[in-house]
């Protein structure tokens, strides 16, 4: 599970477009890494494969052609796993982040409709930066600064605290959800 706290939250709200178009290119970027058999990276892999590796358990050194080449070729095939885990790996982060994101979003459709999600809106999803939807919130809701603080400060932990809740995601979508996540 991807470790998600207020700032992850805040970060999601406010570039939640960006961020996931950015994740989609990284999985599709690592997916054509492992696909890929040919490519400059793999080139690479064979070159480091070749590269002359000394054992210093071996006391004696037999050598010929054909052990150099088979040297080679494991030395390859595990570097070439090992790639393979890494990216399967980094397919697996990228994954749990968007996912993560995802409820942060459903959490936040589920808050009931009132002054707390109108300013986490403003502060964090419509203006350019918190400040300028903290000025929002004072002229267009007219709630004061502190008031619109305290207020951002209460729905970023309720979502925190729905989004921790054993609910699922479909569960989360369903209207009733703000009540049964705060219960649990």
């Amino acid at each position: 599970m991807y470790p998600v706290n207020e700032d992850f939250i805040k970060m999601t709200l406010r570039n939640y477009d960006s961020i996931s178009e950015q994740l989609d290119s990284d999985v599709i970027r690592e997916t054509k890494r492992i696909r890929d058999k040919i490519g400059s990276d793999r080139t690479d892999l064979l070159v480091a494969a070749s590269l002359p590796g000394y054992d210093i358990s071996q006391t004696t050194v037999q050598s010929s052609g054909f052990a150099d080449l088979q040297n080679v070729y494991d030395r390859y095939a595990n570097l070439d796993r090992e790639y393979v885990i890494c990216s399967y790996r980094s397919i697996k982060t990228i994954t749990e982040k968007k996912e993560a994101m995802m409820r942060i979003m459903l959490c936040f459709q589920a808050l009931p409709d009132g002054k707390e999600k109108e300013v986490v809106r403003y502060v964090d999803m419509i203006s350019e930066s918190a400040t300028a939807g903290l000025i929002d919130c004072d002229t267009k809701l007219g709630i004061p600064d502190t008031s619109a603080k305290r207020l951002r400060r209460n729905g970023i932990r309720t979502i925190l605290q729905m989004y921790r809740s054993p609910l699922t995601n479909e569960q989360l979508s369903m209207a009733g959800a703000y009540e049964k996540a705060m219960a649990c």
